[in-house]
């Protein structure tokens, strides 16, 4: 199992309400028991004061690599604590991996679509390609032109040489 580097912060009427979902089902089974011990075990309440601030005892900074830069990444009905580098790092392989997933959906309902998309996306990249580099010439001309015009309007200076 992949060791993650993080601390997630759960609402304890989240948790209260997992634990019911399962013992509603089947209070005594194995897979019940094997996610109580997993999940539950571990888990610790923490104090926050008037200001909304916790304290991470040093044993959660170990567990989670915390040192001194952290990130707060939003999960809905919980929140994590990273530290910043492996947060940053854990939203883009998130983000990769889900567009990945997103396009096996697409595949999968749209499969003539998919293909057409695959077929011209080569296409597509070469005409962007091109697009863009006409209008940052484009751009480049306008500033030009824009700093020939401010220099033909500027006022001009005389020089005042002394000459002895």
């Amino acid at each position: 199992m992949k060791h993650k580097s993080h601390f997630s912060i759960t609402l304890k009427s989240k948790i209260n309400s997992l634990v019911k979902s399962f013992d509603e089902k089947d209070f005594f089974s194995k897979k019940n028991d094997h996610f109580k011990t997993a999940i539950l075990s571990d888990l610790e309440e923490i104090n926050i004061d008037n200001d909304g601030r916790f304290t991470l005892r040093e044993t959660h900074q170990l567990f989670s690599k915390i040192k001194k830069e952290i990130l707060f990444i939003g999960k809905g009905n919980h929140f994590e604590i990273w530290q910043q580098d492996l947060g940053e790092k854990h939203k883009l392989e998130s983000r990769k991996k889900f567009k990945e997933h997103a396009w096996k959906q697409y595949q999968q309902q749209h499969p003539a679509k998919a293909k057409q998309y695959q077929t011209l996306y080569p296409s597509y990249q070469v005409i962007k390609k091109c697009v863009d580099e006409i209008k940052a010439e484009q751009q480049m001309k306008l500033r030009q032109e824009q700093q020939l015009k401010a220099q033909q309007h500027a006022p001009k200076m005389k020089s005042s040489g002394m000459s002895r």
